[in-house]
């Protein structure tokens, strides 16, 4: 693999209630971009300490790894950086549906009815 068109991908296990069943969720996506060889020092004892792992992914398979890797670091288990860049997932948002209306004063009393019994 050329250099040129690779990156390199740090990440580093944050989960402190289990890291090794983190370090596990992590190592899927890591194995299908970048191969066997990129979980080599990557263990058990690595995530407790929660020391970088570096390795290096193909460009064409980085969306691939960004979307498997989404997930764990949404709900802040790792982080990851590409290229020196971390790498931040938004939390996703509710739907409109979902989101609470609240009735207010200056609504007339027949509206903050409806909304009280929708």
């Amino acid at each position: 693999m050329a250099r040129s068109k690779t990156k390199l991908v740090r990440i580093r296990v944050t989960d402190t209630r289990c890291p090794e069943k983190t370090r596990c969720h992590a190592q899927r996506p890591i194995q299908d971009a970048a191969g066997f060889q990129a979980l080599a020092g990557f263990t058990d004892v690595h995530a407790r300490r929660g020391s970088w792992h570096t390795f290096r992914i193909a460009a064409t398979r980085l969306p691939a790894f960004e979307r498997e890797i989404r997930n764990l670091v949404r709900s802040r288990r790792v982080d990851v950086q590409i290229a020196g860049i971390p790498i931040l997932v938004p939390a996703p948002r509710a739907p409109a549906s979902k989101l609470l209306r609240v009735p207010t004063a200056r609504q007339p009393a027949a509206r903050r009815q409806q909304l009280r019994s929708a």
